[in-house]
């Protein structure tokens, strides 16, 4: 089985392109199974004890070690985790250790750092009261910008130290589609 991370800040498309990826190696007749961000992250994402992320993210790889697909796909995993509670190099080093087995790769989304804070404000527009109160809750307009922008940074920095083979997207324009089909070439 392999394993497709998809990682990257809020409003980048990580449930959007894990979505189509999914749909698209079933077109393909290829077997996979999609692990939303409901299961990898909303769990945990308000502790920023490390071991509660650990365990957590230990339970996701135990449930995918007993799937027989040739794609396994998270909506977000480790480099979050890693981030939101600041944690060791050496922990981190252990969850890859764990994951290397499922051959896994980590896409991971960039948005133009100029653009990201208008996104954010854009996506306030659609998503629901509960991510609108998360985001406000981190000030005004520039404080939130800047937090998205410096949680952006904190998830490139995690991903230079990962020894997980990467690759990584410029979703500025939303082309879903496009980041796919480039996906697709590179894993097949």
């Amino acid at each position: 089985m392999k394993l497709v991370i998809i990682e990257g800040t809020s409003t980048s498309g990580k449930t959007t392109l894990a979505n189509l990826l999914n749909e698209k190696y079933k077109v393909l007749g290829r077997s996979s199974h999609l692990v939303k961000e409901n299961k990898t992250l909303m769990p945990v994402l308000r502790s920023s004890d490390p071991f509660v992320h650990i365990g957590h993210i230990n339970k996701i790889i135990a449930s995918i070690s007993k799937e027989k697909y040739d794609f396994a796909i998270t909506d977000r995993l480790h480099l979050t985790s890693a981030a939101v509670c600041d944690m060791s190099k050496t922990d981190f080093e252990k969850i890859e250790d764990s994951l290397l087995k499922f051959d896994p790769v980590i896409i991971f989304l960039e948005i133009d750092s100029d653009k990201l804070g208008n996104r954010i404000f854009e996506a306030m527009k659609h998503r629901g009261p509960s991510w609108n109160k998360h985001v406000i809750a981190k000030g005004t307009k520039k404080d939130i910008a800047s937090w998205y922008l410096e949680t952006q940074e904190k998830l490139l920095s995690r991903l230079k130290s990962s020894r997980i083979k990467h690759l990584n997207f410029n979703a500025t324009d939303s082309n879903y589609e496009k980041i796919a089909n480039k996906i697709l070439r590179e894993l097949n």
